[in-house]
């Protein structure tokens, strides 16, 4: 029988002297690393369940997304103002922008005038006041 086998070395090697008992604890080895081997399999195969169910989760969130991104360009698209051109929406905004930013700087150039005569007043009266203590004290 050990005549028969034609394998690879290594094994005919390493059994070839082996007494029945070492043989039977070499079995029992080898249905020991089977076992574990096939434990892993399932443990994987049920990772991969578990890797596909959390795939499949991700690509329905990934549409329900894209739908809703899809509803909002539509609501977009609904709520522009197709009779008039985006030309003439944005020289209307454009205007209104202009002609805030002149009335607030009108504003601001009225309180600056405003502060440069009084400015002015109190120069003047400081002006008096060192004529009137210089030539009359």
């Amino acid at each position: 029988m050990q005549g028969d086998y034609k394998g690879k070395d290594i094994f005919r090697h390493r059994y070839v002297g082996m007494d029945e008992d070492a043989i039977r604890q070499e079995i029992s080895r080898l249905q020991e690393e089977l076992y574990s081997m096939q434990d892993a399999l399932d443990f994987l195969y049920d990772n991969s369940k578990e890797a596909k169910q959390a795939a499949l989760n991700a690509q329905l969130k990934n549409e329900r997304m894209l739908k809703g991104i899809d509803d909002k360009m539509v609501r977009l698209q609904r709520s522009l103002d197709y009779e008039a051109p985006i030309k003439a929406q944005l020289d209307k905004v454009t205007g209104e922008i202009s002609q805030k930013l002149e009335t607030a700087n009108k504003q601001r150039w009225g309180k600056l005038i405003t502060l440069s005569f009084i400015n002015t007043g109190m120069l003047v009266i400081l002006v008096v006041l060192l004529f009137y203590s210089h030539f009359f004290s």
